[in-house]
């Protein structure tokens, strides 16, 4: 669980000159900023994760694109030790087990 009491209120992003939010800062390592649903749909935000682009429409009509970076990295594998660690700590785990129904076997 992450907790905090800090809010900044009617900070200004710049997307075109366009835009106010409310930002609380999180220890968060992957993430610069994440802008919620109410925010999103007031710019009527489309999400495109395979693309890896968010499109935007100001009040004026403009559509503006963000295009996130492609940069292949390298599956994330993590010890047993860690993922005991992150458990204690109270993280989500999910065990999965995928079967490649396609694959005919030996």
């Amino acid at each position: 669980m992450v907790e905090t009491n800090i809010v900044y209120m009617g900070v200004g992003v710049s997307l075109s000159g366009y835009g106010i939010v409310d930002l609380i800062p999180l220890e968060l390592h992957d993430f610069d900023i994440i802008l919620g649903m109410y925010w999103l749909s007031k710019y009527k935000g489309l999400i495109d994760c395979y693309a890896k682009t968010i499109t935007f429409q100001t009040p004026d009509g403009e559509r503006m694109v963000f295009e996130g970076e492609r940069i292949l990295k390298p599956i994330a594998i993590i010890s047993v030790l860690t993922a005991q660690k992150l458990l204690r700590k109270g993280c989500m785990a999910y065990l999965t087990y995928i079967l490649n129904s396609d694959d005919e076997g030996p």
